[in-house]
């Protein structure tokens, strides 16, 4: 049987882990690693989101912890906040309000981010749009917040979306910039 850890219990661990964990309804689970493609992507995906800089919006790739409301602790691969940062008291690394989050997906986490993680997301008050940027093929999947609705829609090469949350348009390719993707 597996041991219950509170929020702070696994906050205080993850202050001096050299690894990243999530958490959830008090489990604490080691985040997997990722490839240089995966990297490469997220670093692209934050690229693409500067010009929101002019809107008051922030950056933030990977460092930046995230709590829901449902109880969920992660990482996701990019974020994006308008504004303020809202942060849980007392714990400067954890904030709770991104507009944008951006998950690369993986062989090993795509059910999951597309799926539980999704559901979790959506009880952020201030989520508009969640992208998920396949690592293995030319896809993007772009969900955003429409009005109580989550909608979606797939994007490839020679393609671009627009944000909801923020007012911008974002290029798939430019997303895949650096990235060999297998034939």
């Amino acid at each position: 049987m597996s041991r219950y850890y509170s929020v702070d219990e696994y906050l205080e661990m993850e202050a001096t882990s050299a690894e990243r964990h999530e958490y959830l309804h008090g489990t604490i689970v080691a985040m997997s690693g990722g490839t240089g493609d995966h990297n490469t992507i997220a670093l692209n995906l934050r690229d693409a989101l500067r010009p929101a800089r002019e809107r008051g919006c922030r950056t933030y790739v990977a460092d930046i912890r995230v709590a829901t409301p449902s109880g969920l602790y992660t990482y996701p691969d990019v974020i994006a906040v308008c504004g303020e940062l809202k942060k849980l008291p007392g714990k400067w690394t954890t904030i709770t309000n991104p507009i944008v989050i951006g998950e690369v997906l993986s062989r090993n986490t795509a059910r999951y981010d597309r799926g539980q993680k999704f559901e979790m997301y959506k009880t952020i008050a201030t989520f508009r749009d969640y992208l998920l940027i396949d690592q293995d093929v030319v896809d993007v999947e772009h969900r955003w917040r429409d009005g109580e609705t989550w909608r979606s829609a797939h994007y490839t090469t020679g393609q671009s979306f627009t944000l909801t949350g923020i007012p911008l348009t974002i290029q798939v390719d430019a997303l895949y910039e650096d990235v060999t993707i297998p034939a």
